[in-house]
């Protein structure tokens, strides 16, 4: 489950889900349902909205989000897999898209998903125990909620970031704020409150209309449906000599 309490302008998002964070269906559903609950209360409730986790692994690991549910598709139908990879792909979108301010605090695992759930955030904030990554390439696909769009269209190194998906890569934070995927690096969990807080000065600083125009103004430099359609077709090549090899 994602639970969600509203503390002033801000709600605060805490994933619980299984063992370790996997979003299945039901997981992204909710998550859907629940940016267009939040979008609905902007401006008048909130301006922000964070996502966090205190899931730890079985060895005691901190993980933030482990990535897709992929033992969920199994069975499932190619044609089955790819309108759900475009489904999810679309729902990341729509957080991206919000006009709210969303931040991500990050401790631990970000994986897959979870990178590029991080993708899709305007603040992320990682602590040294952040690790990022995309570990898509050893199951012999490729990223397919925005993060394969963001290696060839609006990441900062995209060569670089190509690489690291190719090499299946495991990020620390530091190369994670090199690559974009990080803007802010605390000391540790206990630092979250005070970064949000400073972050939220300068939102509630803003008024929502110029809140708006700027991550707007941001969008707008970005093809994203010429990428996200380069993403799906490079998905749909992954499946097909996957289950013809």
């Amino acid at each position: 489950m994602i639970s969600v309490r509203y503390e002033n302008a801000l709600a605060r998002c805490t994933f619980d889900i299984g063992k370790v964070n996997a979003f299945g269906r039901a997981d992204v559903h909710e998550l859907e349902k629940i940016i267009e609950s939040l979008n609905r209360d902007f401006p008048e409730k909130i301006r922000a909205v964070s996502f966090e986790s205190q899931k730890q692994s079985p060895k005691g690991l901190p993980i933030f989000c482990a990535g897709a549910d992929q033992k969920e598709r199994a069975g499932w139908s190619s044609e089955e897999i790819l309108s759900h990879v475009a489904w999810q792909r679309s729902v990341i979108h729509q957080l991206r898209l919000s006009p709210l301010h969303v931040i991500c605090c990050v401790d631990g695992y970000a994986l897959g998903l979870g990178t590029e759930i991080c993708l899709a955030s305007d603040s992320v904030i990682a602590t040294p125990k952040a690790v990022f990554g995309f570990p898509e390439k050893s199951w012999g696909l490729v990223p397919g909620a925005g993060g394969y769009a963001w290696a060839h269209g609006w990441a900062p190194h995209p060569e670089d970031a190509q690489f690291y998906i190719d090499r299946e890569t495991r990020l620390d934070s530091e190369h994670a704020q090199w690559l974009g995927i990080v803007d802010i690096l605390a000391e540790d969990t206990s630092d979250f409150e005070l970064q949000i807080d400073y972050l939220m000065g300068f939102i509630l600083y803003e008024s929502p209309e110029e809140q708006m125009a700027h991550k707007k103004k941001y969008h707008e430099k970005i093809d994203y449906k010429l990428l996200f359609e380069q993403e799906q077709a490079a998905y749909a090549k992954c499946i097909h000599l996957m289950r013809n090899a």
